[in-house]
């Protein structure tokens, strides 16, 4: 089924046949990580960072940091906007150099708060047991400890497993990167009558049109729909 984001641009996804295709390949550390990608949809930055700290063996879930975090600012840095705009428009009515002064510092200040990153957010994915064991199985065999990172590597070797996998399981060229995965998982899941606004907390996207953009693989035919219907 074809898909687009809101570009017109054709988003590539790996299909559930495929996926355990590539993983079936795999053995150890580097068949975790596709797993976890696969049976997640996190970013690949995400995964990268997790600590078994992260992962509750009793519930079945992973709780994974956002990275991409929207930036917004604390209303001291909004109210020092508003009197930066206030000043300007003053400046421009007359020349004062206690004015303009004043605007320097109450730039300087909104500066300064700009480059305070925001507070982390998590969010809570449940797991199928057997990834859950796996992790488990990994980390003692490893003696991962419980702050430190499942996957010690860079992100380039992430990306060197994933691709090199996928080439060896013949996937095709376009799909042999770890997005292919996250929008898999998200095709999976919206195939699987998973409601919009619950992927897109399992997703971590913060605007929902990026989310809706997976329902275009459902059937398109709306008397499909009407046949489930109780009227």
């Amino acid at each position: 089924m074809s898909l687009k984001n809101r570009d017109g641009k054709e988003i590539k996804y790996i299909y559930p046949e495929e996926a355990q295709r590539v993983i079936s390949t795999l053995k150890g550390r580097d068949r975790l990580l596709i797993e976890i990608l696969w049976n997640t949809g996190a970013r690949i930055g995400e995964v990268m960072e997790l600590t078994p700290w992260a992962v509750d063996f009793d519930n079945k879930t992973i709780a994974i940091r956002n990275t991409k975090r929207k930036k917004t600012l604390p209303k001291k840095g909004k109210d020092l906007r508003n009197e930066i705009m206030g000043l300007e428009l003053a400046l421009k009515r007359e020349s004062s150099a206690m004015l303009e002064e004043r605007l320097e510092q109450a730039k300087k200040k909104l500066s300064e708060i700009k480059k305070i990153p925001p507070p982390s957010s998590y969010r809570t994915i449940p797991i199928l047991s057997g990834l859950a064991n796996h992790i488990a199985e990994h980390c003692a065999v490893k003696r991962i400890k419980r702050d430190d990172r499942i996957f010690p590597f860079s992100r380039v070797r992430a990306y060197l497993i994933v691709r090199k996998a996928a080439e060896g399981s013949g996937i095709e060229e376009g799909k042999r990167d770890t997005k292919a995965f996250r929008h898999g998982f998200a095709v999976n899941a919206t195939l699987a009558g998973m409601p919009p606004l619950v992927l897109n907390n399992w997703l971590g996207h913060s605007n929902i049109a990026s989310t809706l953009i997976y329902t275009n693989v459902l059937e398109q035919n709306p008397r499909e729909y009407l046949k489930g219907m109780k009227l």
